[in-house]
């Protein structure tokens, strides 16, 4: 049954005794995705409710006050139009929003609608947790193409069914402090203007020992202030050296040449690069040496930011909804004029960078689907698309909005002089989380559990990088050796 599968995900998840490999295994395995489609697509449902219609829906988001603005400017546009529709925001514990989210189907307050990274989609669609859209899309009169291709192809399972709406465009970037780099710029030799566009990773370590020998970034602080175990960060970077994960063909190449050439082995010159990060520059001599960090020193990236914010740190990576946030902690500094954005510098042979989306799914077992359809789809439209953007953390998914001239994304929050047009900058190297697909949905947490076991070992326990690979490659042989 549908109910049990889901109670026994969201029991495992919140009691944490039941690996996710095993979650749908303890009992009868779940149905498949297109079970739950065709019981979906066969539901009655009415894509264009009236605009006076009565009705409250509950929106579950990450608990972080950049997600809190983004949604309040999208209710108060929705309600402009609907006025009769009561919008509650839930707030879900962002260091565990999955597990949270999750634990309130038993307790039986799931919000109607609620936010969804798509490298976590699968896990909902799978197990009966997100209701397919495809009528809705077809009924309302959605044209698809008329929005990021990326984007759309996101919020799809590999059936191509559609089981979230985006929201935004979301592109990792450089984020840096222009008046350290002004800084810098006066008391380095080396360093004598902004890095430009075409910046290179070598560029950038460049720039990190500058801040360091100049003593302009103090001892204790890392000149890059990044969540290391956030997947955007370090697929990207695999993907860049030319490695990959598990391939479109679903062979783990992780470990491919990594004992006939290392350093042909995108994850092994991954690891190098964050050896190399986290060493650092050293401050004293060749007989008392003193290395000095670029990066954050804990295991942790719990708390990423906060030296960025504090004004301690020049770089931050991140993306766009973080603008804000970084605006007004400058205006706290009192620079809120000095927010900088450069992209992401090219690493590797095939510079790659995160990018796709975030957005939001309908619960499949919510009573208000109908309403929770006319939010999203009032989100897609021109007044959405707006709406969101004066919050100032989002690049448009419409394509219509995101290029017209004097767009309203590129004008907010007034005051911040930020070249908007960075948040777009090298799309070309865009890449999504493809190796999830590949990947059985229970197996997923497992799977970035091992990969960040497997650069946690190489920073902090001394492991040896072979060693370290070929342990996660072994444990993702496991994973698809299991599902299948």
């Amino acid at each position: 049954m549908k109910i049990r599968n889901i109670l026994s995900l969201a029991g495992a998840l919140v009691m944490g005794v039941v690996s996710a490999a095993t979650l749908f295994t303890a009992c009868a395995p779940p149905p498949s995705e297109d079970v739950f489609v065709q019981e979906d697509l066969a539901a009655e449902i009415d894509a264009n409710i009236p605009k006076d219609t009565t009705a409250s829906i509950r929106i579950g988001i990450r608990s972080t006050n950049a997600e809190e603005e983004i949604i309040k400017g999208l209710i108060e546009g929705f309600n402009r139009e609907y006025q009769n529709i009561d919008v509650t925001i839930v707030r879900v514990n962002g260091d565990a929003y999955d597990t949270t989210l999750l634990s309130y189907i038993p307790a039986g307050t799931m919000p109607d609608l609620f936010w969804v990274n798509p490298n976590n989609l699968s896990m909902y669609y799978n197990s009966g947790v997100a209701f397919t859209l495809d009528n809705y899309i077809k009924e309302s009169g959605l044209n698809t193409s008329d929005y990021v291709t990326a984007a759309m192809e996101e919020c799809q399972s590999p059936s191509d069914h559609y089981f979230m709406m985006p929201r935004d465009y979301v592109q990792l970037v450089m984020y840096y402090n222009e008046e350290m780099m002004e800084e810098l710029i006066a008391a380095s030799d080396t360093v004598t203007e902004v890095p430009g566009a075409d910046w290179t990773w070598d560029d950038f370590l460049a720039v990190c020992q500058a801040f360091v020998d100049t003593g302009i970034v103090e001892g204790g602080n890392p000149v890059l202030d990044v969540e290391l175990d956030w997947e955007a960060v370090y697929y990207p970077f695999i993907r860049s050296f030319g490695g990959d994960i598990v391939d479109g063909e679903g062979n783990v190449v992780l470990d491919e040449g990594l004992n006939s050439d290392p350093d042909s082995n995108g994850a092994y010159r991954y690891l190098g690069e964050l050896l190399r990060l986290k060493r650092g520059v050293n401050l004293g001599t060749e007989e008392e040496p003193n290395w000095v960090s670029y990066i954050l020193s804990q295991e942790s990236a719990v708390g990423a930011g906060t030296s960025f914010y504090r004004g301690f740190s020049p770089f931050y990576i991140h993306s766009r909804s973080s603008l804000t946030d970084a605006y007004a902690a400058f205006t706290e500094l009192g620079i809120p004029d000095k927010v900088g954005v450069l992209p992401m510098p090219a690493v590797g042979e095939d510079p790659s960078v995160s990018a796709g989306c975030t957005g939001y799914a309908i619960y499949r077992d919510s009573e208000n689907k109908d309403a929770a359809w006319a939010f999203l789809h009032y989100m897609l439209t021109q007044g959405g698309q707006e709406a969101l953007s004066r919050t100032g953390n989002i690049v448009p998914v419409l394509i219509s909005e995101r290029e017209k001239e004097d767009p309203v994304w590129k004008n907010y929050p007034e005051g911040m002089q930020v070249d908007h047009d960075i948040f777009l900058a090298h799309s070309e190297r865009g890449i999504q989380m493809d190796f999830l697909r590949q990947l059985p949905t229970a197996t997923h947490a497992d799977a970035f559990s091992y990969l960040r076991t497997m650069y946690t070992s190489v920073l902090y326990s001394g492991a040896n990088r072979v060693d370290a690979i070929q342990l996660a490659a072994d444990r993702m042989y496991n994973l698809l050796a299991y599902g299948e």
